[in-house]
């Protein structure tokens, strides 16, 4: 059984992209959700579904990412940008 799995932040070269590496090197039975705040982000065609967030720092962030777990059955979240951890 698969289960869904969403990496938050995956833009950038950064921590959200390295945690898509880990992840996939590791062979886990997983679906990848990938999510940033730009439709043109580095990451988004090495998940398996992507969405758009808000910044983290918007008042709508917190909403809008619980709904999107909600809504794709998202069991864990690895935050993939230092600006959410922060949340």
């Amino acid at each position: 059984m698969k289960h869904n799995v969403l990496i938050t932040g995956i833009g950038g070269g950064g921590v959200g992209r390295q945690i898509i590496k880990a992840i996939k090197l590791a062979e886990l039975p997983v679906k990848l959700f990938g999510s940033d705040t730009s439709t043109v982000s580095f990451g988004k065609m090495d998940v398996d579904d992507f969405f758009l967030l808000p910044s983290a720092s918007d008042e709508d962030y917190i909403n809008t990412l619980l709904s999107k777990c909600l809504q794709n059955k998202i069991k864990v979240i690895f935050p993939g940008s230092e600006n959410e951890l922060i949340k």
